[in-house]
């Protein structure tokens, strides 16, 4: 287990102590306080991101540099803090993927959330643009690998008032089984709505 390091500690108590002596010790502690904030939260609220892609072979793994992917189907693996402070971030991400459905015509995202960590308001809210942004451009995309934490915060803001029971699917016990749920169901709205016929997933590799 890896633990963050102290944020900038020589830094902040240099900050701390040049506070102290122009302004009263309990305003300096706060503007410690703060300050510390401010250095370590950046630190803890990293998100990464990798493609995944289904193969010939019906598998599904990550996607290897220079590799083929479906011209319809995009496949998105997020994994770390899904809090505010990782807003920023997650932003990018969104974009990126929103660019990328527009360039391309792609008519499906499966977003794998089972990394996730840590979800809250300010990052739901960021999700749900992306979501309705998507779904005005007759983009579905389809949450995979809900935790139940995320899945309680996304009842409790009514999302399933606007989002189809059937583009969430929370984590089970079996792994991957939701990411697979969710990558067969992709394909069989495919199939429906654009008559693509690749196959369903039939394994999940790392």
């Amino acid at each position: 287990m890896q633990f963050a390091r102290p944020a900038s500690t020589p830094y902040l108590s240099l900050f701390t102590a040049f506070a102290a002596v122009f302004v009263s010790v309990e305003d300096s502690i706060l503007i410690g306080v703060a300050f510390s904030l401010l250095l370590f939260v950046p630190r803890v609220s990293k998100l990464g991101i990798r493609e995944l892609i289904v193969t010939p072979e019906r598998v599904v793994r990550e996607r290897l540099p220079d590799e083929a992917r479906s011209p319809l189907l995009l496949i998105y693996d997020l994994e770390g803090e899904l809090f505010f402070g990782a807003v920023p971030e997650l932003d990018y991400y969104l974009d990126q993927i929103t660019r990328e459905t527009i360039s391309t015509g792609i008519k499906c995202i499966v977003l794998r959330l089972k990394r996730t960590r840590t979800p809250d308001m300010v990052a739901i809210e960021h999700l749900e643009r992306l979501i309705r942004d998507a779904n005005r451009r007759g983009v579905t995309v389809l949450l995979a690998g809900v935790q139940p934490q995320l899945e309680t915060i996304l009842r409790n803001v009514r999302f399933h008032e606007w989002l189809p029971a059937d583009c969430i699917y929370p984590e089970k016990e079996d792994v991957y089984s939701a990411t697979l749920d969710a990558v067969r169901h992709a394909y069989t709205l495919l199939s429906q709505n654009d008559g693509v016929n690749e196959g369903k997933a039939a394994y999940y590799l790392v």
